[in-house]
């Protein structure tokens, strides 16, 4: 073997990873996508907020009130779980207000309603169940909750908690999130065809939905 040649257990393994990440990006080869450039997301948990975070940072970070470049996934998550539970709140007192934002945000009744598969529900009046949910959506939020049934309460849980997804709220992040940030709009494209959340003028973000991954694009001019 000479000098230059290449190792050939190396050369095979990297050939093969190559591969792996040709495949990978297959996807993105979609006829549904060729109006887009999609980029990518990092497979934590949070590759819907990451991928909101590339597309609209500071956006958020104006309606938070907080320094841009230190938001991260789990700070937007818990922001939007306080949104949620203060429009939970108000659905509460009923009236035609309470209506009309039920049917504005229809999401909001899968939270409050539907019992999460395969996770135990909290029971909040256990110490150590409690200090979880605090963890995960704050401790005034919390405190809001205490009339909430432990549906509700579970859902909440698992839209705050960093890097949970693999539950009924990780199929409604795009809703609650928009529904958190006013004026904050997104389209999510799937290979079904795209769907938009949101109120307002602005153009919405773009995030695209495959085998359970999001990634952030942008239209090709």
């Amino acid at each position: 073997m000479s000098e230059d040649a290449m190792d050939p257990d190396l050369e095979a393994a990297l050939k093969a990873s190559l591969a792996d990440i040709e495949r990978a990006n297959e996807w993105k080869n979609h006829p549904n996508y060729s109006h887009l450039n999609i980029g990518d997301a990092p497979r934590d948990g949070n590759c819907f907020f990451h991928s909101i975070l590339q597309l609209a940072r500071a956006q958020i970070a104006e309606s938070m009130r907080v320094e841009a470049q230190a938001l991260e996934p789990k700070h937007i998550r818990q922001h939007i779980a306080s949104k949620t539970i203060d429009q939970l709140i108000q659905c509460k007192k009923g009236g035609s207000e309470a209506e009309a934002l039920m049917e504005r945000y229809p999401h909001l009744e899968l939270i409050r309603d539907i019992e999460p598969e395969d996770q135990r529900l909290l029971d909040l009046r256990d110490p150590r169940q409690l200090v979880h949910f605090i963890s995960a959506v704050g401790e005034d939020a919390a405190v809001r909750c205490k009339h909430m049934t432990p549906v509700t309460v579970t859902n909440l849980y698992h839209l705050a908690r960093d890097t949970s997804w693999d539950n009924a709220p990780g199929d409604y992040f795009a809703a609650a999130t928009a529904a958190a940030f006013p004026g904050l709009r997104i389209t999510v494209e799937t290979d079904l065809g795209p769907k938009t959340f949101g109120e307002g003028q602005k153009k919405p973000n773009i995030v695209v939905l495959h085998d359970r991954h999001y990634a952030p694009a942008t239209e090709r001019p």
